[in-house]
């Protein structure tokens, strides 16, 4: 019974549909890939400016003694 009823839910798609289906679906894989890689750049990029400020303010803290 309940098989019967999920297939009510789901319309048949034609050829044409069914691939603008699917090149939406790579554009949205494709955004959500780009958008990882440059978080990730923007996570390298703040380490390194976090190891920068680390070394600057040990040489500021070692040349006050």
């Amino acid at each position: 019974m309940i098989k019967s009823n999920q297939t009510k839910l789901f319309k048949k798609l034609t050829p044409q549909e069914n691939s603008e289906l699917v090149q939406h679906y790579l554009r949205l894989i494709g955004a959500s890939y780009h958008a990882h890689l440059r978080d990730k750049e923007s996570l390298e990029t703040q380490l390194l400016i976090n190891q920068y400020n680390r070394k600057k303010k040990e040489k500021k803290r070692l040349s006050i003694r």
